[in-house]
């Protein structure tokens, strides 16, 4: 929202940053808040303005994501800031809840590509590079450590202990949220992936391979804005990358959306509460809410808030879906996976720019 020496920012001297910046958040494409920016004597009535205005706005902004070593942060174990603490000038963590904040990322980054799957040989393994022997190595044992280390209680690689996706964690006003974890798995360490050259390595074909065979999610930790050490805005190396994992979206056999979306669907995933019913040849797959742990409350949700959730089905075209009482019409009818079995989907909504505007479209993924 803020910024120093006159670069891009919401509330920057330039009225063209609000105006690019509103427009991608209203279009769906802006989903996640670098912290509050930077600001000199940042207060909480920073964030209160920040928040007034983010309000006025078509969507909801409901990723939090803090920067690097700033107050106004909310994680305490790596970033340092006090946005938590009641106590302190800064204090906002109350009004993120209040406007709509789910997801925070506070700091916590992981080498290993594919959370979400068993932690095995094969999980490390994935991170040796021949060509980076010793760095490679260096990196498995870190991840490593970092695992035995939350085994044994410590709880700032609590993620690590079984390579989440996200956690529930208590912030230090009381608070409870939705943590998930990024990844970046360059060879050379973490950080070092985090701009336009270094993901090409994040998303090498050795990468989304394995995403694909270990069924996993990957959020990537990159700065696309960073091309220091390349000509190009985005390098060579990384546009090649971009165009296979278009193909693989394509194809449908890695699914390619925004942190919110992806996020939602692993939560919305792991809580919900449904069953099938069958009656004289009626094939029903009831689902009675969301049993949210942070709202503390079982959420109907719609069948917007569930996209891309799939059921494994003898018979798709004879089996309806109900979110409570009320029949979903548009499901999707899916041919055989590579497990051989058909199912049936709620449909996906993807957006894509023409004529210089963003459109929604329903598509198949």
């Amino acid at each position: 929202m803020f910024n120093v020496d006159k670069k891009f920012a919401y509330f920057s001297e330039n009225n063209k940053d609000k105006e690019i910046i509103s427009k991608y958040i209203n279009f769906g494409i802006l989903d996640s808040l670098h912290s509050f920016g930077e600001k000199h004597n940042f207060t909480r009535e920073d964030a209160k303005i920040s928040i007034t205005e983010l309000k006025t706005l078509n969507k909801k902004v409901d990723v939090w994501i803090d920067h690097t070593k700033k107050i106004d942060n909310i994680g305490d174990d790596i970033t340092g800031g006090e946005g938590d603490i009641k106590t302190s000038k800064v204090y906002h963590s109350d009004l993120l809840k209040e406007y709509g904040f789910r997801y925070f990322w506070l700091g916590r980054v992981t080498s290993i590509v594919g959370q979400e799957c068993k932690i095995n040989i094969k999980l490390y393994s994935n991170m040796f590079d021949i060509k980076y022997f010793i760095k490679s190595i260096n990196k498995m044992l870190k991840e490593f450590i970092k695992h035995m280390l939350a085994i044994i209680g410590n709880k700032k690689y609590a993620l690590h202990r079984d390579n989440r996706l996200v956690r529930i964690r208590t912030l230090r006003d009381g608070m409870r949220v939705f943590e998930f974890i990024r990844c970046d798995s360059h060879w050379n360490g973490i950080g070092r992936g985090a701009n336009s050259k270094g993901l090409a390595y994040n998303l090498s074909k050795k990468n989304l391979n394995f995403i694909k065979e270990s069924n996993s999610y990957m959020i990537v930790y990159t700065h696309l804005g960073k091309n220091h050490d390349c000509e190009s805005i985005i390098a060579k190396e990384t546009e090649m990358a971009l165009r296979y994992l278009e193909e693989e979206f394509k194809n449908g056999n890695i699914y390619v959306t925004n942190t919110s979306k992806i996020l939602k669907y692993y939560v919305y995933r792991k809580y919900m509460e449904w069953k099938k019913e069958e009656y004289g040849g009626e094939k029903k797959i009831i689902i009675s809410g969301i049993q949210d742990p942070i709202a503390g409350k079982n959420i109907l949700p719609n069948p917007s808030d569930l996209e891309g959730i799939t059921f494994y089905v003898d018979d798709p075209e004879n089996t309806r879906i109900f979110i409570g009482k009320k029949e979903v019409k548009n499901i999707i009818n899916n041919p055989k996976d590579h497990t051989g079995k058909r199912s049936i989907m709620f449909p996906m909504t993807r957006l894509f720019y023409e004529n210089e505007g963003f459109l929604s479209k329903n598509d198949i993924v």
